[in-house]
């Protein structure tokens, strides 16, 4: 992407292959590309928690390159007196999804963003106690099968836990699992025993907060948040795309279109960025989410019915928007027409095999 968050290039790689290690792969191609975007000034990169280890970020330094990254949990804990107290923090202008509070500590030609957001720590404590919810019911689930019966051999059983423990991450870390075998026959297993461990992972210790690491040192701290947050957008856009647009699941059997089936989806993702960059043009800074949570309170009502004369009518009117709305269609440079809802409207009449003999619009 360019600073703007603008799609600039993309390419699809293979699966099964662990995250990591395509950085090198990345990194690599972008040198090599005859039209590379690195030709000039090398890009900073931005990268998740699950890319960010300490060898990927080695190399980040060693081939001097710019770099944006998440800290791994752990690193929560060393700050830990700097969340509780919050001293020295300030609050960013960007406060549309919560209060944001930031503070900047560089050292050792590094600079960490410590950040605690409101409305990420709602989200992440609903989301701990949900997945623990939904764990504690699936093992359960696994326990009462064991003990009815219906499935006692110790290698199928700890494969389903195997399972659980792979969906749930460190939820299920919380708790210890042992087999309770059959005095007579170690093979056969009787049921679980659960315990539960009392460890709170970081993210229930700090919920809302993590450690932006980067070696711009001379960037604000509002400038080294934002920037990172580009690949938030990114990723939340994406998570919009496999459900609205069906990106997932893909039911093709051709590499060529299983291709161009993912390669819509950058489109797609452009046409979001379009949306979301004219307000912030305008210092106002909102994301998809906030939008499409704004506009689907502005309806299109569809009114049929059939005459006596057995003649089916359809009207259609778009209703007022709301004031919120009203806002997001003035950041977007959409005019709304003052009497929409008595000046737009549609009439169709059909007769019973269903042709149209009127259409006024």
């Amino acid at each position: 992407m360019d600073q703007d968050g603008f799609p600039m290039v993309s390419k699809i790689y293979s699966g099964n292959q662990s995250e990591p290690h395509t950085l090198l792969e990345v990194l690599t191609e972008l040198k090599d590309s005859e039209d590379s975007i690195d030709r000039f000034t090398p890009p900073a990169i931005v990268m998740d928690r699950e890319i960010a280890t300490k060898d990927n970020i080695h190399l980040l330094e060693r081939e001097e390159y710019k770099y944006f990254v998440v800290e791994r949990p752990n690193s929560l804990k060393e700050f830990a007196s700097e969340f509780i107290s919050l001293a020295g923090f300030t609050e960013s202008k960007d406060n549309h999804q919560g209060k944001l509070y930031l503070k900047k500590i560089v050292s050792a030609a590094k600079a960490k963003v410590l950040v605690y957001s409101e409305a990420r720590a709602i989200k992440e404590r609903g989301k701990t106690t949900s997945w623990e919810q939904n764990f504690l019911e699936e093992i359960n689930h696994l326990n009462r099968s064991i003990q009815k019966g219906n499935i006692n051999k110790a290698d199928k059983i700890w494969v389903k836990i195997g399972r659980l423990k792979e969906k749930y991450g460190s939820t299920a870390t919380n708790y210890e699992i042992q087999l309770q075998s059959n005095s007579s026959d170690p093979r056969r297993v009787e049921s679980l025993i659960i315990t539960d461990l009392h460890k709170k992972s970081s993210k229930s210790e700090f919920p809302g907060c993590y450690v932006i690491e980067t070696n711009y040192t001379d960037f604000s701290v509002e400038e080294i948040w934002k920037f990172y947050m580009n690949l938030n957008e990114v990723e939340s856009a994406f998570r919009s795309l496999k459900t609205e647009l069906g990106t997932r699941p893909i039911h093709h059997q051709k590499d060529g279109r299983i291709e161009a089936h993912l390669f819509y989806s950058v489109l797609a993702y452009a046409i979001l960025k379009s949306i979301t960059y004219k307000p912030s043009l305008k210092d106002v800074h909102i994301s998809w989410q906030s939008i499409k949570q704004i506009l689907k309170t502005h309806m299109r009502t569809d009114t049929i019915f059939n005459t006596t004369d057995d003649y089916r009518v359809q009207i259609r009117q778009i209703a007022q928007p709301e004031e919120e709305a009203k806002k997001i269609y003035s950041l977007l440079d959409i005019k709304i027409h003052k009497n929409t809802a008595t000046q737009k409207f549609r009439l169709l009449c059909h007769q019973k095999n269903n042709f149209p003999y009127l259409a006024i619009l």
